[in-house]
Formats: C-alpha cells, sequence, structure tokens
C-alpha cells in the first residue's frame, strides 16, 4: 500500500511539474519625455500630456514624466511658453519608453519658417527607383522624395533643424549623410558603381 501511495505521489508531482500556470502579465510602463530646442538643449520643465487618438487627456505631467502608462497608442503633446505645441505619436508597449520632442519657437502672426533638402546624385549610376529620404535627427518622423530621372531632389516644407538623409534604392541603403540646418548649398551625393 505504501508503494502504491508513493507512485501517486510521483505521477502528481510529474503532473504538476509539467503544467503551465499564467501569470498576469505587466501592462503598463514608464514614460519619460525630453523636450529640445532646435539646437538640442533641452528644455526642462516640460509639461507634457499623453492623449489618446480621440485627443482626449489620458494622462497629465509638469515634467514629462509618467509612472504607470497603460500599453496603448497616445499622442505626446508638449506645452512650453515660447515655444509651439507640439504633438508627436508614440506607442507604449514595453516597460520603459524614451522619446525626444524637438519644440520650435512660436510666432506672433508671422509665417513660420520651413527648409529645403535640394540637391542632385553626381554620378552616372545604374540604379533605378531612387529615392531620398530624409529625418530629423532629434525627434520623430520622416519624409522622402523620389529622384528624378536626371539626379535631382528636393524635399521642402521641412521643421527647421538638422536631418539624417539616406538614398535608397529599393531595400538597399546607397548614400547618406547629415545635413545642418545652417547648410545653405545644395546637397550632392556620390552612389557607390556596381
Amino acid at each position: 500500500m505504501k508503494w502504491l501511495w508513493v507512485a501517486t505521489l510521483i505521477s502528481l508531482s510529474a503532473l504538476q511539474a509539467g503544467e503551465c500556470i499564467a501569470v498576469e502579465s505587466e501592462r503598463s510602463g514608464r514614460v519619460e519625455i525630453t523636450a529640445f530646442d532646435r539646437l538640442g538643449s533641452a528644455i526642462r520643465p516640460a509639461p507634457t500630456q499623453l492623449v489618446y487618438p480621440s485627443g482626449k487627456v489620458a494622462y497629465d505631467s509638469p515634467d514629462g514624466t509618467f509612472k504607470r502608462v497603460e500599453y496603448g497608442t497616445y499622442g505626446v503633446r508638449v506645452r512650453v511658453t515660447g515655444f509651439r505645441t507640439v504633438t508627436i505619436p508614440t506607442q507604449v508597449a514595453q516597460r520603459v519608453v524614451n522619446a525626444r520632442v524637438p519644440l520650435i519657437v512660436g510666432s506672433i502672426g508671422c509665417p513660420e519658417r520651413k527648409v529645403s533638402i535640394r540637391g542632385r546624385i553626381l554620378s552616372g549610376h545604374p540604379y533605378t527607383d531612387l529615392w531620398l529620404k530624409a529625418m530629423p535627427i532629434r525627434g520623430a518622423g520622416a519624409t522622402e522624395a523620389k529622384v528624378d530621372e536626371k539626379g535631382f531632389f528636393e524635399i521642402s516644407g521641412l521643421e527647421a533643424g538638422d536631418y539624417f538623409v539616406v538614398v535608397t534604392s529599393g531595400h538597399m541603403i546607397l548614400s547618406q549623410a547629415t545635413v545642418k540646418y545652417q547648410d545653405k548649398q545644395p546637397l550632392e551625393l556620390e552612389l557607390p558603381k556596381l
């Protein structure tokens, strides 16, 4: 009888060891927002809100730090005196989310200054379907434009700031450069020879 009781315990232990037990996972994360000016200097404090896609405020912070934000898609809205209010999208789907938000000096009835990146591909190239993509060095978002058959490109209407640009063809990055806000000369890019 003792033998049967021990065998039953061993069988139950083996079953218990292989059983999956559901554990409630953490569904919120910490969000830290850093606002900065076009020169890259941090602006503190930066009153920040996380808003639902509908625009309704979900969370409010006087300094851009949120401790327990439910996973989801939000807009990060930053309002600092003297700067234009900026809202950028963010996804909270991990324990800690850090985002940098570029602020632009506000205007009083004056149109905002937009910048352009223009230039050409220097060498004769065998590539087809060339695109130029510009991404702000600080902040989020990217803009792209098709390179014409003569190798010229232009992306207009960009916020003032520094950009990282890449030339692509299909899934290949063929060239890259950094464009400074102060640069007034057209950009000239060489592509690798095949």
